[in-house]
């Protein structure tokens, strides 16, 4: 017996001209189900492939952030530096440090997002041999 929360008891209806039909019944006949299951197949798959906008204002908002923060150390890093040296930093060239780390902060924080990506998507096809 279905649990009560597992009931499916909406239902979704919709016209079609007879060219979509056939296009559609062609699809739904190949693929070995029935016409209602391969409906909610595709449908549901439409769901779990289309963007959460939540996801993709979480993305971007993480972007920024990892953009300010790499902006952030790329100035600490290079002032060290320089202060370490025993040198000081004329205040035009503070000036010059800061807009250059805010020109790349954007394409650095994108660019580590894709490494980290790239990298999570190799453990993970590495761990499912």
């Amino acid at each position: 017996m279905k649990s009560r929360n597992k009931l499916k008891d909406h239902i979704l209806s919709a016209r079609f001209t007879v060219e979509e039909w056939k296009q559609l019944e062609s699809l739904w006949s190949s693929s070995g189900l029935n016409r209602g299951e391969w409906c909610r197949k595709v449908l549901l798959q439409t769901i779990a492939s289309s963007p959460d906008p939540s996801a993709a204002d979480a993305i971007s908002e993480l972007t920024v952030v990892l953009a300010e923060v790499l902006a952030s150390r790329t100035i600490t890093i290079n002032l060290l530096h320089t202060l370490g040296r025993g040198q000081g930093l004329p205040a035009e060239e503070v000036r010059t440090l800061i807009e250059r780390a805010d020109t790349d902060k954007l394409r650095r924080a994108v660019d580590r997002l894709q490494q980290f990506r790239k990298g999570s998507t190799e453990h993970v096809s590495k761990a499912g041999k």
